[in-house]
């Protein structure tokens, strides 16, 4: 078992690894292999932030991911939940804050305040953006100009960029979409109440900011 449990975790360091070389951001703009050791450290830590990294998997559309993580496939919020707590003993009365919990972050899906948690220090291993990224350098930009990033996406928002019909420029690296009309009603819808811009800075600090790898400069 134990073995067993060690090639798991090492399975997963080396998909956290793939990820974060991609810089892929997931639906509420963290970077998708940060939120892969998220999940991973709290699962042993804190049950209620374990289910809303799982949350925020499901609803980036990466299910595969979490389903690997969680070592078992979801098809509603109860099932997702049930394979959290599966090691927890919970009855199902005890889960019941957890699956209104998560209707309540689906109701607030596309907003900055579905941001409920910040990406824990502890998860920045070697291996994740930020664990990798010298403590004199920092990504915050990647999260203040998200467009020209959504393209390569989680899988909700590559769907929703060639739903909207929009593109990257070659030459500028900037998105293009058909005509302005479509880009209004596609920040409008995706970003209804404000731009990452625009957010408060511990707000953006939630995902983005500092490296924090001590060995390179």
């Amino acid at each position: 078992m134990n073995n067993e449990r060690a090639a798991h975790k090492s399975d997963l360091r080396r998909l956290i690894s793939v990820i974060s070389c991609t810089m892929t951001l997931t639906r509420h703009l963290y970077e998708l292999d940060e939120v892969v050791a998220s999940l991973q450290l709290c699962l042993g830590t804190d049950l209620r932030a374990a289910i809303f990294w799982t949350w925020e998997l499901v609803i980036s559309e990466e299910i595969e991911i979490a389903g690997s993580i969680l070592s078992g496939m979801g098809s509603s919020p109860a099932s997702w939940i049930d394979l959290v707590c599966r090691d927890t003993g919970l009855t199902a009365s005890q889960k019941k804050p957890y699956l209104k919990a998560w209707a309540d972050w689906t109701a607030m899906a596309s907003t900055r305040a579905a941001r409920v948690y910040a990406i824990p220090v502890e998860a920045l291993h070697s291996g994740t953006t930020r664990g990798d990224l010298a403590t004199t350098y920092t990504n915050i930009d990647e999260l203040r100009e998200p467009l020209p990033l959504l393209p390569q996406g989680c899988r909700w928002w590559r769907r929703v960029i060639a739903g909207a019909g929009a593109r990257l420029d070659p030459h500028t690296g900037g998105l293009v979409f058909p005509n302005d009309a479509k880009m209004e009603a596609f920040m409008e819808m995706h970003f209804p109440t404000d731009i990452p811009d625009e957010w408060s800075l511990a707000d953006q600090q939630k995902s983005h900011g500092r490296g924090y790898c001590t060995s390179k400069s």
